[in-house]
């Protein structure tokens, strides 16, 4: 609704309560933030991603057929680095 107005301050209050909110889940606030463009929201919840256990548990949630294009990019690159962390490992 605030993006239809274009009301930021909205926006902002929103993004900050999700951020402290425990209420829902990762892979829900990632899709709420990729359906309302909530940029450091995104950034955050993206970065909290870091093994491919926490990318099969996005992809086992109902959130995951919603994520765009872009967020579904941003994950394979994230499997793309573990990977080759893997392999610099061994």
């Amino acid at each position: 609704m605030a993006q239809l107005f274009n009301v930021p301050r909205v926006f902002d209050k929103a993004e900050r309560w999700l951020f402290k909110s425990s209420n829902f889940p990762s892979h829900e606030q990632i899709r709420i933030a990729d359906q309302y463009k909530l940029e450091a929201l995104r950034v955050q919840k993206m970065s909290e991603i870091d093994s491919v256990d926490d990318v099969t548990e996005l992809k086992n949630s109902d959130s995951y057929k919603h994520y765009s294009n872009a967020i579904l990019t941003e994950i394979i690159e994230k499997l793309l680095k573990f990977s080759a962390n893997d392999m610099d490992v061994q």
